[in-house]
């Protein structure tokens, strides 16, 4: 089990991990009378109580209000003045719920469908970032000052755009991989698609399957990008070891010697995008693996890596964070559910992760990526609308609390084989124009 920081602990990693909300008068912050419970038993099972704002603050919540674990407030009082807004903060951002989860269970990785019973709300706004709003109307309220006079205004919103080269080339391991993977989503929703949707479904895989395609698709990435004076991060996987019969299965099947991937490094570089790192499926826990991958990579670049996004989201948060620090990456961006798109961490925002061993935040910067493309296409079953629509809200919420958030797209799905070039460019509209 992971014992909470002392409140005076947890308060200070607020303070720090949104010194750019209040980037001078912070002492007002610190000042505010937060009400400070005793030290909690945190539940494995995350359950959340609405909190009703004051008037002056109403704004800043959904329909008026600000959702906080249970753990942060007096038992059956769930008053605004009643809520230790600093735990409820410290909890939220550091995902404290999951971490005691893996503690007892081991690592869910990224699939928000193991926290059977869990309160989902969570995942649906940046609760932290609008807590951290309401602290600052707290404080002007109380010295009958306006917001923006005392703080400045809200940081603006920050978009980051990144891609993980799954793919370079359409090889017999994906399509053997693939269309296992789009078996299994037509199996598990044999019960609520109809026999002919069933039908097409099943016509589209073997398509899929035994028809050629163009999956080279990092020129017409850049290319996109570039219309719309956009920059993002490619994330290459690097194989350097033997691997084992999952390692074969799922990890990407291009080489670091082989000439499409120095072609398309060579085209991210010269475009004056960034190379990232990708690591290996089984690397999540090992940080020898990461560093040699890593090595590999930039003298492959003859750039210093500095990004990283491991591979399947495979994630621990006891371990990943870790290893990446030994391995001497700075900026992560793993942070998400593979099944589900929105705020795993209830937060958009990058910051330095508190490190319970040190009881300090980490060296390492991670920014949560707050949806992908297969969560549109795969998972979470829009239509074109229903896209948009979306990732127009993912992106608001972002802009309406002054968050920063990364997005992901994986290259290859502007191939043929996909058809999601559509969504792709809904998502460039949306981040490129944030003012």
């Amino acid at each position: 089990m992971n014992s909470l920081p002392s409140h005076s602990q947890i308060k200070k990693h607020i303070i720090d991990s949104f010194r750019h909300y209040w980037p001078r008068n912070s002492y007002l912050i610190e000042r505010l009378p937060v009400m400070t419970l005793k030290r909690q038993t945190v539940n494995i099972v995350l359950k959340l109580e609405a909190i009703e704002l004051p008037i002056w603050a109403r704004d800043v919540g959904i329909n008026g209000e600000l959702l906080v674990p249970t753990e942060a407030i007096q038992k059956g009082d769930t008053h605004w003045e009643s809520v230790d807004w600093w735990l409820a903060a410290f909890m939220m951002l550091e995902s404290w719920h999951e971490r005691e989860f893996e503690s007892l269970k081991g690592p869910i990785h990224s699939y928000a469908r193991k926290l059977q019973k869990w309160d989902t709300r969570y995942w649906d706004k940046a609760w932290v970032n609008r807590i951290i709003i309401f602290l600052r109307k707290w404080a002007a309220f109380s010295h009958c000052k306006q917001e923006s006079l005392l703080f400045g205004k809200l940081p603006p919103a920050t978009f980051i755009l990144t891609h993980d080269v799954d793919a370079l080339a359409k090889t017999l391991q994906i399509r053997v991989k693939q269309g296992a993977f789009e078996m299994h989503n037509v199996a598990r929703n044999l019960k609520s698609e109809s026999t002919e949707n069933t039908f097409k479904e099943l016509l589209r895989i073997f398509k899929f399957v035994f028809k050629g395609d163009d999956w080279y698709q990092i020129s017409r990435v850049i290319s996109l990008e570039s219309s719309m004076g956009l920059k993002s991060i490619f994330n290459f996987h690097i194989t350097c070891e033997p691997k084992g019969t999952i390692g074969r299965l799922l990890d990407p099947s291009y080489a670091p010697s082989a000439e499409v991937t120095k072609l398309a490094i060579n085209s991210v570089l010269d475009s004056g995008h960034t190379i990232g790192l990708h690591p290996s499926f089984d690397s999540w826990k090992s940080s020898e693996r990461i560093s040699q991958q890593k090595k590999i990579l930039s003298e492959l670049s003859r750039t210093h890596i500095r990004d990283v996004r491991q591979h399947w989201l495979k994630f621990s948060w006891k371990d990943t964070w870790e290893c990446q620090e030994i391995a001497g990456l700075e900026n992560d961006y793993t942070l998400m559910f593979n099944d589900k798109s929105g705020f795993r961490n209830g937060s958009a925002l990058t910051w330095n992760p508190y490190n319970p061993n040190t009881k300090l935040g980490r060296k390492l910067k991670v920014t949560p990526t707050v949806l992908m493309d297969s969560h549109l296409y795969n998972y979470e079953n829009y239509d074109e609308r229903g896209r948009r629509d979306r990732i127009s809200e993912l992106v608001n919420e972002c802009k309406e609390v002054g968050g920063t958030a990364a997005f992901l797209w994986h290259p290859h799905t502007l191939s043929d084989d996909y058809g999601w070039k559509p969504g792709f460019i809904s998502l460039l509209n949306a981040i490129s124009h944030i003012s």
